[in-house]
């Protein structure tokens, strides 16, 4: 236990290091990747570590990637379920890549610092902020926008909100839900379930994050191999997955 809690204090300790630097040299501005330029601002809802890749154009690339590969393309709404600070619904908003966004988030703090995000980023007229995604919600947004972009990471509960009618009505549609069956009880075979009901109307692929590179950055080169490496590290128990979802039907 005691080496378990120092080894925890060690990362933090490499990882505050790190984001010390990086908001003294960048203050609260993304300044690299496509959301370059984004304020992030100084209240953090949930992993304040985060901010670390975010500031640095890396948080979650591989999904930034496919939403930029899409938009590059199309301009239809932005659904993002489990949208925290807004990173995402913000990041989207505010590069023009789409006129509607839709942001779900389950906490009244989230939402309330998503709001803030919205407003210092000047996107806040384009961002429609709700609590908790159903059905009928998903339904009203599909009857004006048949087609939509949507992002999911709601912590396990993906698999009770993704059953056939919600599939179904999305069908249309390209979808990335982050999946979590080590947070719920019998969440392999309920993984196994969402991925043979998905298979029904959309092409599957499982994304994750491959690469960490901390030393393309020259603000980081004068830190420690560890402190770099840690600052990177999501402090996850396994390598993430994202379920890519792609309609079968044109």
């Amino acid at each position: 236990m005691l080496l378990k809690l120092l080894s925890q204090q060690t990362t933090e300790q490499s990882k505050l290091r790190v984001l010390e630097h990086l908001r003294y040299l960048y203050g609260d501005k993304v300044e690299y990747g496509p959301f370059k330029g984004m304020r992030l601002g100084f209240r953090v809802w949930w992993s304040k570590f985060d901010v670390i890749t975010k500031l640095l154009g890396v948080y979650e690339e591989h999904i930034v990637d496919q939403l930029r590969h899409f938009y590059s393309t199309s301009n239809v709404p932005f659904v993002d379920i489990g949208a925290a600070d807004g990173y995402f619904a913000v990041g989207v908003a505010q590069l023009n890549w789409v006129e509607k966004v839709f942001a779900f988030e389950i906490s009244p703090i989230a939402r309330s610092t998503l709001k803030e995000n919205a407003v210092r980023n000047n996107c806040a007229h384009k961002i429609d902020i709700g609590s908790e995604a159903t059905l009928d919600k998903m339904a009203g947004i599909i009857e004006t926008h048949p087609c939509v972009f949507v992002l999911v990471d709601i912590e396990g509960a993906e698999y009770e909100l993704f059953n056939d009618k919600l599939l179904d009505l999305l069908k249309h549609c390209t979808i990335i839900i982050e999946l979590h069956p080590r947070k719920i009880d019998d969440g392999w075979s309920k993984q196994t379930k969402l991925l043979e009901d998905a298979a029904k109307f959309f092409k599957a692929e499982i994304l994750i994050r491959e690469t960490y590179n901390p030393n393309m950055f020259k603000e980081l080169s004068e830190f420690s191999d560890d402190d770099r490496l840690m600052a990177f590290s999501e402090g996850r128990k396994a390598n993430a997955q994202w379920l890519l979802l792609r309609p079968i039907a044109p």
